[in-house]
């Protein structure tokens, strides 16, 4: 199955084209397909009907798809790979060399892969002991669905590489837009200013839903310009709203695009209808679940069932700490700070480029600004505006790239045509500062040298989620291999991709069901609880479960009575020390009914 698939992209990738321009038609071919096969795993998944035969069938789709353009007479256009294509195919081949480690990253352990996982194994989008991820919209989550094995859970092959493949077909789609409106030369330049941008290499080789919903954003671009049918245009609006709550703010700035283009409120509605119909369907089952159509957030508003007033107000801080303040001046010094940013993990969490900036500089200080672009500077400032005032991360800011690249490349080419070196060599440079330290520290230093060493795979992939997860991959692998019923996992980042086990996760803010269990029960309420949930294990990260009174939140002094219980706990021999991995314990539930008496 997994070769029928690899098999299929790469004849879909060299199979012919409609058009001329093969650079655009294979970006086009890749988005259809795999928007047709996330709304596909959205509605098998919502039915509850993914089974293996169902994925063979889905993962068969390429070939199809390859086989119609192969033999139909109409398609008689090929790739025909130039001189100017090489700086792309070799920033590819970087991208997958750093693409080659298992899945790290802190999202896709949480969400993106662990619900995939747990998609593929039910057949169906299932209940998951209030993993709070689990009510975002999950149209990325439901196309990651078909990579994942339906017995096992294990991924058919590096999910990351898939990301890799969608960069480069955007960057691909990049340079045929540009190499129609400015040169080769210039179109090459842009499509590499584009992958040299160090978060576009940093989440292009990572499992997040940036690098599709960034193609999503490109594809909607380039069939806005060509003035498509306003259904089609919500369509691809919706498919963007099922992948993130940020995209929301997409529908209202079309919405405003298409009625001033013709002043019709048919058009207008016949967008609304396409959103809808591809955009819609995780809102309703958020009412549907917990009143809150965009739960867990805008909870002052909707409330929403299995959140409360504290959790609210703890996630939109942490939103808020995105950034480097809030204040005016911090305002005024955004876009300055936003693109000379080289922090990777703290501020913006990203880097863009100085290059960019530049570029942002020139084209705004242009005096005749053409016509046909004022809708592209519409969008990019309502982006950015929206971008401030909500979560201040460079990945969320990564979307309107492509719409810079496009807007920005033909102003470049138009005021200097020799300066493409310039800029290319910036780039460049610009990435390897803020990615060479990740790259020594996650890859090169144990990744490749332990792969290297034994010339095995397997053993050099174990090698690195050891080193890059110590807290998590040795337990787990503990846990893999003995008998267990649920897992609860305090205070463990919720990170549980990795565990092939039941489990209970407290969510992204902390422990606080565990904690609250011990703090309002007995002894031997807490017990029976624990049994009556299945609970048959506890791990717990000690390094940050109850520290510095940080359970305080649930009542004064109320840190110190938690730690009492706990203590208790043990010694009445309802939780049974197990394992230590340095701050990471492990603790099995007595099974008895009598050790709290």
């Amino acid at each position: 199955m997994t070769l029928l698939l690899v098999v299929g992209l790469f004849l879909m990738l060299f199979a012919p084209y409609r058009t001329e321009n093969a650079d655009i038609a294979l970006f086009f071919r890749i988005c259809h397909w795999v928007a047709t096969v996330q709304v596909l795993m959205t509605i098998i998944l919502l039915l509850g009907i993914y089974t293996p035969i169902v994925q063979q069938i889905i993962c068969i789709t390429p070939l199809v798809m390859a086989g119609y353009a192969w033999f139909s007479s109409e398609h008689i256009h090929y790739i025909t790979p130039t001189r100017y294509h090489i700086p792309m195919l070799l920033l590819g081949l970087g991208y997958l060399l750093y693409a080659s480690p298992s899945p790290w990253m802190r999202d896709e352990l949480t969400y993106h892969l662990a619900l995939a996982k747990q998609y593929a194994q039910q057949g169906s989008f299932v209940e998951t002991d209030f993993v709070v991820f689990s009510y975002f919209p999950q149209g990325w989550q439901s196309f990651l669905t078909l990579l994942h094995d339906t017995h096992t859970g294990t991924f058919l092959f590096n999910p990351r590489y898939f990301s890799v493949l969608i960069v480069m077909v955007t960057a691909c789609g990049l340079f045929g837009w540009l190499k129609d409106k400015t040169s080769l030369l210039w179109a090459m330049t842009g499509s590499i200013l584009y992958l040299c941008t160090p978060s576009i290499f940093e989440f292009g080789t990572s499992c997040y839903v940036q690098p599709w919903l960034t193609a999503v954003f490109l594809w909607l671009l380039l069939e806005f310009e060509s003035d498509t049918h306003p259904f089609r245009i919500g369509l691809i609006v919706g498919i963007a709203c099922s992948l993130k709550y940020s995209a929301l703010i997409v529908p209202l700035f079309l919405l405003l695009m298409i009625y001033y283009q013709d002043r019709r409120l048919h058009s207008v509605s016949t967008f609304l209808g396409g959103t809808l119909l591809t955009g819609s369907v995780f809102y309703i089952r958020n009412i549907i679940d917990t009143g809150n159509p965009l739960f867990p957030m805008m909870y002052s508003i909707f409330a929403g069932e299995g959140w409360d007033e504290w959790q609210a107000i703890a996630y939109e801080q942490t939103l808020d700490n995105y950034g480097m303040g809030r204040t005016l001046l911090d305002y005024l010094l955004l876009p300055f700070r936003l693109f000379t940013t080289q922090d990777m993990t703290g501020y913006f969490q990203g880097s863009l480029g100085f290059g960019w900036l530049l570029m942002l500089i020139i084209g705004i200080w242009q005096r005749k600004p053409s016509k046909d672009t004022h809708w592209m500077w519409f969008l990019l400032g309502g982006w950015f505006l929206f971008w401030a005032f909500q979560v201040q991360q460079v990945r969320f800011f990564l979307p309107i790239l492509p719409l810079m690249t496009m807007l920005l490349i033909p102003i470049l080419y138009r005021w200097r045509p020799k300066s493409w070196l310039i800029w290319v060599m910036a780039s460049m440079v610009w990435t390897i500062l803020p990615l060479q330290d990740r790259l020594y520290n996650q890859q090169g230093q144990v990744f490749w040298k332990t792969f290297a060493q034994t010339q095995n795979y397997e053993v050099a992939q174990n090698a690195f989620l050891a080193h890059r997860l110590p807290e998590s991959i040795p337990p787990y692998k503990f846990l893999n291999d003995i008998e267990t019923k649920k897992i609860w996992l305090v205070w463990m980042r919720g990170y549980h991709y990795y565990i092939d086990k039941e489990v209970r996760i407290d969510n992204v803010f902390g422990a606080y069901r565990f904690e609250k269990l011990l703090l309002e029960h007995s002894l031997d309420s807490i017990h029976s609880q624990l049994q009556q949930d299945d609970i048959s294990h506890v791990v717990i990260n000690r390094r940050f479960f109850l520290i510095n009174d940080n359970a305080d939140y649930l009542g004064k002094n109320a840190t110190k009575a938690i730690q009492k219980q706990f203590n208790h706990m043990i010694q009445k021999g309802i939780l049974h020390p197990v394992q230590r991995w340095g701050s990471v314990e492990l603790y099995e539930v007595d099974t008895s009914s009598e050790s709290a008496e």
